[in-house]
This record gives C-alpha cells, structure tokens and sequence, in this order.
C-alpha cells in the first residue's frame, strides 16, 4: 500500500514542528521585572514629583509641563491628547 505524498509531507511538517517546538521549550527563559524603587541620582526632583510605572499623569488645561526621564535611562510615554475642535495641539510658552 502506497502512502499519499501529501500525508508523507503533513507528517514531516509535524514532526518538525514538534521537534522545534520541545527544543524551543527546553531553553530556559529570563524573566524580568522593572525596578521598584527609582533613584533620583541627584536630580531636583522631590519623591512627591515622581510618577511610577503604570500610573496615569493629568496635566492641567493649559498646563507648562516639563516631562523626562530621571538619571541616565531613557523615559518612554505614551501621551493622549484631547483637544478641542480647531485649536492647536500646543502653545509654545513666549518668554
């Protein structure tokens, strides 16, 4: 009895798929966690200023803000803007 060669090929592409599915699985993975506690590394900034990770920052309307990463690391924010209908999205400050 002649096996199809489409069932040869489904049955390769499964052992495959297993055999790199167990070895992806046996490499031990790395987990890791952002840091607790932030360090000011003598910056001007008060503990009360500070924002942790995952929290949520309202800025007033019209509001000067001046937002930044704290030490050497980078910041990263993701920022929603609302805005009414025909104004700008920002006003730069005039000194």
């Amino acid at each position: 009895m002649r096996v199809p060669v489409g069932v040869k090929v489904g049955l390769f592409s499964l052992v495959v798929m297993g055999g790199y599915s167990w070895f992806a699985n046996s490499i031990p993975q790395i987990e890791s966690k952002p840091p607790q506690e932030l360090s000011l590394e003598g910056g001007n900034v008060t503990p009360a200023q500070l924002v942790k990770a995952g929290e949520q920052l309202t800025l007033p309307l019209k509001g000067i803000h001046n937002e930044g990463a704290v030490g050497s690391g980078p910041v990263k924010l993701i920022a929603t803007y609302v805005v009414e209908k025909g104004q700008p999205l920002a006003i730069p400050v005039k000194d």
